[in-house]
């Protein structure tokens, strides 16, 4: 899909950018903590799968939409309350 690609990419885009911000600022390094005295063979790392970030990201937006609805309200309620 052509839109999942360029979102991807912009939202790396904008991980990196933050991430540099953060480093310069903070002044940690840019690469990730090396275990010393670990054997290498044992370390693993792992991933979410996509679903499940996707699935994260849902609730994301429908939480966000759910904070908008109610600063919608409020607002509105504050116009016909407080009319200027």
């Amino acid at each position: 899909m052509i839109g999942d690609k360029a979102v991807r990419r912009a939202s790396q885009w904008c991980y990196q950018g933050t991430w540099l911000i953060v480093t310069r600022w903070l002044k940690v390094p840019e690469e990730p903590p090396h275990l010393r005295g670990a054997d290498d063979q044992l370390v693993r790392s792992f991933r979410p799968a996509d679903g499940y970030l996707r699935y994260l990201k849902f609730y994301f937006w429908l939480g966000l939409l759910a904070l908008d609805v109610c600063l919608i309200i409020g607002w509105l309620i504050l116009l016909i309350a407080l009319p200027l």
